[in-house]
């Protein structure tokens, strides 16, 4: 089997300072053997990291992550940029056609971390919704992650080939590989995918990360208004980091071939 972190950024997003070359190293370092790049609107970070990935064994996914009216959409093995319209939030319908004409897969990220109910419609037109998100866990909606998988669950009742995938949406290097997806080792990455996750494993990335994250892509953008916002979700995610800290605990899901009935919380591991 095969693990992949199939959501990853770079500086390429705003809110991320990771250079290409550090997120190669840090994959290498906790045993991944690919990524997909998934920078907001644009696929130069994908570009950039799979140069720095040259000649090292890890395989790199040409990505980006689009804020559509439906939520995030993951686009994984595209070949050039997408460009729509201006709006901070492109019509899902026109992300999946531009994915799907580049030969690309879409995949509903995080669908359960905000109060947006997602379009069945939507969800249906998807080929992959992620199960497990590393930032998820211990979000402000603490069963996001639980909610993401039994919205699989439940579609892929009606789409038995909606696959499910784990990311660590690691915008710094020290959260690559909280979120896995294991694939088939004998095939090519974009047919292993398609064909369906064997499991899906992950660890909740501690609440700081994300507030650092947002603090410096105030910072990076100059968006003074948004310090004192940014501040204090430092000083929140800070204090909500301290109940997590110590050993991880990372939960696995099989979710080979098995029917939506049978797919099983998992169990829970000690990880140092």
């Amino acid at each position: 089997m095969r693990w992949v972190d199939l959501h990853t950024h770079t500086h390429h997003s705003a809110d991320s300072p990771t250079q290409p070359r550090a997120l190669v190293a840090a994959a290498l370092r906790v045993g991944l053997d690919g990524i997909a790049v998934t920078d907001h609107m644009t696929v130069a970070g994908a570009r950039e990291t799979a140069r720095a990935a040259e000649g090292t064994p890890l395989a790199v996914i040409i990505g980006a992550e689009y804020s559509t009216d439906t939520g995030h959409v993951l686009g994984l093995f595209l070949r050039e940029e997408i460009r729509l319209s201006k709006a901070p939030r492109w019509p899902w319908r026109e992300v999946l056609e531009a994915i799907h004409a580049q030969g690309g897969v879409a995949v509903l990220a995080h669908p359960t971390r905000s109060w947006r109910v997602v379009d069945p419609e939507a969800l249906a037109a998807m080929d992959g919704v992620e199960i497990f998100n590393a930032r998820a866990e211990w979000s402000r909606f603490p069963q996001a992650n639980p909610q993401a998988r039994e919205l699989w669950a439940q579609a892929r009742r009606r789409r038995p080939g909606l696959f499910p995938t784990g990311g660590s949406d690691a915008h710094f290097p020290g959260e690559v590989g909280h979120g896995r997806t294991g694939l088939d080792d004998g095939a090519d990455l974009r047919v292993a995918l398609r064909a369906g996750a064997l499991e899906v494993s992950g660890q909740g990335t501690l609440p700081l990360y994300e507030a650092t994250s947002q603090a410096f892509k105030a910072a990076r953008t100059r968006n003074w208004r948004a310090a004192p916002r940014a501040a204090a979700r430092l000083a929140w995610g800070g204090l909500r980091t301290i109940p997590h800290l110590g050993p991880a605990q990372a939960s696995r899901w099989d979710v080979s071939g098995a029917a939506p009935d049978e797919e099983r919380q998992g169990s829970t591991v000690q990880e140092p």
